[in-house]
């Protein structure tokens, strides 16, 4: 499971990176951040248990 967050949040960053390439990256910045918010939720609530 932690591979899975840790590709999740690798993904994420990725493609928030790709978005400052492109000429329309508001919809890719957007998607690397609800990845990113999605991995760190994960992570933070895999650690309270």
């Amino acid at each position: 499971m932690k591979q899975w967050l840790v590709f999740i949040f690798a993904f994420g960053t990725l493609l928030v990176l790709l978005s400052s390439t492109v000429d329309q990256g508001s919809g890719i910045f957007l998607l690397g951040i609800t990845l990113i918010v999605i991995a760190l939720g994960l992570f933070y609530r895999k650690g309270r248990e």
